[in-house]
């Protein structure tokens, strides 16, 4: 018995060497396996059980068949054991080679494929930021140099910004960017000096994401167009992977990633978020939260997710070419990523929507060479995919996924984090499930919050048809509120406030809502109405409606009464809009510059600070409210005292709560939407005149009414639908619990709009409805669209809500417009006047081609203005006035509206024919109404000393010359006096040789401009935005240029885009104050080598350029400020050395969209300098307009533009002079090009020449007013 142990554990012993001895080729293969994985793993610097796989698969097992065999054949019988074996080797080879392709995250499935083709027209920025990368850089640069040959080298510029490396880097970029410059490549290669850990690279996460920000700030210094901005980290890529990034979604996306490795996997787990805001996994599966993404990751489908990065990400660049751009930034509340930062603002900007963020994952980067080998090639290989399926689903992450779970040290520094407020929240995956708060606005108190999962997509709006029309005695419905589905209050100028009721046992939507009660508050106009909740004492609610005298009456539903139950007197002016809070105060705004809370009738505070107006007030809460003004701003309060104020564009006429993200303003055709800590959201586009009135539906959308007779519903930032109104102006919008859309118009009527079929008016009603709206005559300025389709044009969905369509049915013309879903034929495009309007209108028994609703004062009724095209507009004019009883001071202002109005019946779409509605101000404006400014006042240039401005002294004529001074030194520029004026012996018109202001101070104009640059370049604020490398050569080389050809040595080789680039981005980025010298070399380039801006897109970005540089379309606040004033001077005599030889005026828009935009500075407040260098433009574009005609659409604002300066310019005889010539030029063009002026404006040049010639004593100005007359 002693010997028993020994006797099994021999036994033990012997079995043990028996099967070793017999399996000694399979342990062989398996120490061979795990021998070259540890090589594998040391080699790459991290393990996988794939080491393993791969020797076993592709060496074992083929080996072990092999040697099956030979065995076999040796013994010449097959053992069972052998058979057993052989079978399982083959049919895991014929598993691995013949079994079909099923679904895996990988690569597989897009490595054979083609690459995708990307958009012909798109244009690419690619920016990245480098350090101590010399290791590596021969494989990016090689990677990268492919990519932008596919892309093509005239569609990208690259930028990169490397951080001072202390490896070869700076060298090996160096030999980068001359391969880019012999390739022709757009290009910055932007190298450091500064150490980059004295720069900000601490061990503080603070700095660090400061740091990172700004670097990624100075590779996009140079974006200034492009369709697509992609950034690149220091990884490792191939180029076919990026263009399918840029597919992504078929290009439609606003960020789209790759998918980042390291050893561990998934790289930038702090940035990237799933649909839901959760954070993903290191470890396959990486949203383990979301099983659809995996699934679609699995499909290799883009995956939509909050925020990414990962190493490459794509950008629709309108996120930095915006006027609001998106920068990189810091948050010291938070030291996650400024790349998770980016992602975020995104959403702060679409909310309540969300931006469209993808992960490809066919997209596949890594940051070395090993990582790139294993995730990018071996991973993919399909023979690993037994090992993907098997081992990562069903083994790896069950084993070691809690590896991945963890989070990340640098995530705990952040507040949002430990407060639960980035993570928090159920994330369900089918929509319309709560919603879970995503992430948190700096400043703001409210969550933005998105629906969960990946089947949130965005929905357009069910079409909204015209359900019923609601007209009483009322005319121009100025005022609306719908606190209930089954109640409108309504008030009007005809002094009435009507209270609407849903009529239950109607059986008809058109009769449905019928007048309750019509209250009379006041003997003038009505403007505005809201509605009181319930109190005891009226347990309806209250009807409240403001006045033009300024009183507020209160009247309760019911029992109803003639007299208000209260009166609130206070307000010494208009009141033009009242709200209230669910807490029963009143909130009125008044004309008297205040705003006014009210409670329990008694007034509460008084908001008193605004300069002008308070067109609109609102309240937040019970004492928070926002004010919009007259004065351009609008102030945020806490009960009566100011707590922010935010500048704006033009006059604020409404606000509107958006909940959740904050509040949205108006200005002009502009809407911008904030939060309520004053930050900007998104600027909403698309109305072609003022916008009177802004409401929210119940879902967060957003609604306005305009004068360009629509209302129109945003969502997602976008328009999404248009309601054409028959009527001039929709001067107020509501909103209603059930989603309806009432809108007051100036015809008389209310109307409810609806998106429920049920509420619709009958069919034959709403297709009367649509008739009216199509048989109406618009204006060819009313058009955005000039190109006239034919009929099947309509067959192609729209653009977007609001495109217009112009198309042609037999001689018609017909208007159609995107309303969201269809084209709808909103009328007829009226051509030029021809004496045969399309649509005949009878006024007081008698048919005309129009009649138009004027309003000269604020205040009192539109007057009918009936006119024929026949017809002197003077004669019209005078008739009208006559009948109406009104001053002759108006003539000039009713004639210039009949001019601008005849191109076809105008309903509201010219937003600078019509004043303000709310301000008073006269609709039409007479620009002989005021006088002219006279001569400038000396003024000193604030740098040089020197006197800017020196009024001409001789009256003595000239051949067109100038008396401009240098801005610089105060010298002239033109040496000797004018020479005497030259009797008129025959004849001067035509008049062939433009005058171009070629003189200028080089030395001085130089210097200038090097100071200002380097006084931005050594302010931190400011040194973004000095001229970057190649901007400095290219205007170096302008200067040169310039120098030669004035010299009289013309260069041979021409200034090219480059450099006028070059003027465009300082002018762009440049202060007021600091263009001056930029603009007078733009002056000169322009005046010795005009072809610079003749190639197809530099002329408009050039002339883009010098209107933004004198503020042109912004409203001018006078007095002007000298650095705007002098800008303005040279723009026109920039414009005027444009107008020279070679000028196409037939080519394009461009010389129509000139005179558009510089009629609108008015001759009368005009300096003497800025008034010459206009009529020297006015000169040169008559001259060359005798051999190139002017458009029918220019020549009409250019007979404007000389009448003007010819009725106004009461002293300076040169201005006088040089637009009389071109007066004469015009209309010898116009007989010589048999396109002769109508009879009436013949009449008027005739009538303007005559008092020319007696207001100016000198001989050259009446002899060219003689020669003119007997033209006429």
């Amino acid at each position: 018995m002693a010997d028993e142990p020994s006797r099994k554990a021999s036994l033990l012993r012997s079995h043990l060497l028996a099967f070793l001895r017999s399996h000694r080729i399979l342990f062989g293969f398996a120490l061979f396996s795990a021998t070259t994985a540890t090589f594998v793993a040391i080699h790459l610097g991290f393990f996988s059980t794939l080491f393993i796989y791969l020797p076993l698969v592709t060496i074992c097992v083929p080996a072990l068949m092999i040697l099956d065999v030979i065995d076999a054949r040796n013994a010449r019988a097959w053992a069972k054991r052998r058979k057993i074996r052989f079978g399982l080797c083959l049919a895991w080879s014929a598993f691995l080679l013949l079994a079909p392709t099923y679904p895996t995250y990988g690569r597989d499935s897009y490595m054979s494929a083609p690459i995708p083709r990307l958009p012909k027209n798109e244009t690419y920025f690619i920016a990245a930021n480098l350090y101590d990368y010399a290791r590596h850089l021969p494989s990016w640069t090689k990677q990268m140099d492919a990519l932008i040959q596919h892309l093509g080298p005239q569609n990208v510029f690259l930028s990169i910004y490397e951080s001072n490396s202390h490896d070869k880097t700076k060298a090996m970029l160096r030999d980068f960017e001359a391969h880019l410059e012999r390739g022709g490549v757009r290009h910055r290669i932007l190298m450091e000096t500064d150490d980059r850990r004295t720069a900000g690279w601490t061990s503080d996460g603070h700095e660090r994401v400061q740091y990172m920000a700004d670097m990624r700030n100075k590779a996009l210094e140079p974006l200034r167009n492009a369709t697509k901005v992609i950034f690149f980290n220091d990884v490792y890529f191939e180029w076919k992977s990026i263009v399918r990034l840029l597919n992504t979604h078929n290009g439609e996306y606003d960020l789209a990633c790759a998918l980042d490795f390291d050893g561990i996997g998934l790289y930038d787990t702090w940035v990237i978020r799933d649909g839901c805001g959760h954070r993903t996994k290191e470890m396959w599966p990486y949203f383990s939260n979301d099983p659809v993404a995996v699934d679609r990751l699995r499909n290799d489908q883009p995956v939509e997710v909050a925020t990414c990065w990962n190493g490459v990400a794509a950008f629709d660049s309108r996120w930095f070419l915006s006027n609001n751009p998106l920068r990189f930034r810091d948050d010291p509340r938070c030291a996650e990523s400024e790349c998770f930062l980016i992602g975020y603002d995104m959403h702060v900007k679409t909310s309540p929507s969300r931006p469209r963020v993808y992960v490809n994952p066919q997209v596949n980067v890594a940051y070395t060479p090993e990582n790139w080998l294993y995730y990018g090639t071996l991973k993919h290989l399909s023979i690993t995919r037994p090992w993907r399926v098997v081992w990562e689903d069903w083994i790896g992450y069950r084993l070691f996924g809690w590896v991945s779970d963890r989070i990340w040290l640098k995530d705990e520094t952040c507040p949002l984090e430990k407060e639960g407020l980035v993570k928090a929240g159920h994330c369900p995956l089918d929509i319309g499930h709560p919603l879970v708060p995503l992430l948190i606005h700096d400043d703001a108190v409210q969550a933005i919050r998105y629906a969960c999962g990946p089947h949130l997509r965005r929905t357009s709006p069910s079409l909204i048809v015209l359900p019923i029309e609601l007209s009483d005695r009322q005319i121009q419905v100025r005022g609306l509120s719908t606190p209930a589905d089954d109640l409108i209050l309504s008030a009007s100028r005809d002094s009435t406030a009507i209270v609407w009721r849903r009529d239950p046992s109607s059986s008809s939507p058109a009769s449905a809502f019928t007048p309750a009660t019509v209250y009379h508050p006041s003997t003038r106009f009505v403007n505005a109405v809201t509605y009181l909740p319930p109190t005891p004492e009226a347990p309806k609610g209250y009807a409240v409606a403001g006045d033009q005298d300024g009183v507020i009456s209160v009247y309760a539903l019911e029992p109803t009464k003639d007299e208000p139950d209260f009166m609130l007197l206070g307000h010494t002016g208009n009141v033009c809009a009242l709200h209230t809070t669910p807490g029963g105060a009143i909130v009125s705004s008044s004309w008297d510059h205040t705003a006014r809370v009210w409670r329990d009738f008694n007034a509460a505070f008084e908001l008193k600070g605004h300069e002008d107006s308070v067109w609109d007030a609102i309240a937040v809460s019970e004492d928070e409210f926002i004010t919009a003004s007259a004065d351009k701003s609008i102030k945020l309060w806490k009960q009566h005292k100011v707590v922010q104020t935010l500048p704006a564009t033009g006059v604020v006429r409404s606000l509107a709560l958006i909940p959740d993200i904050g509040f949205a303003s108006c200005s002009d055709n502009e809407i911008r939407v904030w939060t309520l800590g004053g930050d900007l959201v998104h600027t909403l586009n698309g109305h072609t005149s003022f916008i009177y009135q802004l409401a929210v539906l119940p879902n967060g959308d957003l609604v306005s009414s305009s004068e360009d007779r629509s209302v129109r519903i945003w969502k997602d930032g976008e328009c999404a639908q248009v309601l054409v109104h028959p009527a001039i102006s929709v001067w107020t919008v509501s909103t209603m619990p059930n989603g309806d859309i009432v809108s007051g118009a100036s015809d008389k009527n209310v109307r409810v709009f609806s998106a429920v079929e049920e509420r619709w008016a009958p069919a034959h009603e709403i297709k009367a409805y649509d008739d009216v709206i199509a048989q109406q005559s618009l204006a060819s300025h009313d058009v955005e669209q000039v190109k006239v389709e034919p009929l099947d044009a309509l067959k192609v969905s729209g653009k977007k809500a609001g495109q217009t369509l112009l198309v042609s049915n037999g001689d018609v013309t017909e208007v159609y417009q995107w309303d969201g879903s269809v084209w709808q034929r909103i009328g007829e495009r009226a051509e030029a006047p021809s004496g045969n309007a399309a649509t005949k209108t009878y006024f007081e028994g008698k048919e005309w081609d129009y009649v138009w609703n004027v309003a000269l004062e604020d205040g009192e009724p539109s007057l009918k203005l009936p006119y024929n095209v026949s017809e002197n507009p003077t004669v019209a004019a005078n008739r009208f006035l006559e009948r109406n009883n009104l001053s002759p001071n108006h003539l000039n202002t009713i004639v210039e509206y009949i001019y601008q109005n005849t191109g076809g019946q105008t309903l509201g779409g010219g937003g600078e024919q019509y004043s303000d509605p709310f301000t008073g101000a006269t609709r039409y404006q007479s620009n002989a109404a005021s006088g002219g400014s006279g001569p400038a006042a000396s003024y000193v240039d604030p740098y040089t000393g020197a006197s800017r401005y020196v009024s001409s002294t001789s009256s003595s004529a000239s051949a067109p010359s100038s008396a401009y001074m240098d801005p610089y030194t105060g010298a002239s520029r033109y040496s000797g006096q004018p020479a005497p004026a030259k009797p008129v012996v025959n004849s001067i018109l035509p008049y062939l040789q433009p005058v171009l202001l070629k003189e200028g101070n080089l030395t001085a104009m130089r210097a200038k401009l090097q100071q200002y640059d380097d006084h931005m370049r050594h302010e931190i604020s400011t040194s973004a935005l000095a001229l970057y490398p190649e901007e400095e050569r290219a205007i170096d080389e302008a200067f040169s240029y310039v120098q030669k050809a004035s010299a009289g040595s013309r260069p041979t080789k021409p200034l090219g885009n480059a450099h006028i680039d070059a003027i465009v981005g300082a002018l762009d980025r440049w202060h007021a104050s600091f263009r001056l010298p930029v603009l007078d070399l733009a002056r000169l380039v322009v005046a010795y080598c005009p072809e610079s801006v003749q190639a197809p897109g530099v002329k408009e970005r050039f002339f883009s350029a010098l209107f933004k540089s004198a503020e042109f379309g912004s409203p001018w606040v006078k007095p002007t400020a000298k650095p705007v004033e002098v800008n303005l001077m040279l723009v026109f005599r920039a414009l005027a050395n444009v107008m020279q030889e070679g000028a196409h005026t037939t080519e394009g828009s461009w010389l129509t969209q000139v005179l558009q935009l510089t009629s609108g500075a008015h001759y009368a407040e005009l300096t003497t300098n800025q008034r010459k260098g206009r009529a020297t433009m006015l000169l040169n574009i008559s001259c060359i307009t005798l051999f190139n005609p002017l458009p029918s659409s220019a020549r009409s604002v250019f007979l404007g533009m000389i009448l003007e300066a010819l009725k106004t310019e009461s002293s300076d005889t040169e201005s006088a002079y040089r637009a009389l010539v071109g007066l004469g030029n015009l209309y010898y063009a116009s007989k010589q090009q048999n396109s002769p002026l109508d009879a009436a404006q013949t009449a008027e040049i005739k009538q303007v020449v005559s008092e020319v010639a007696s207001r100016f004593s000198e001989e050259r100005i009446r002899n060219m007013a003689a020669e003119i007359s007997s033209l006429l």
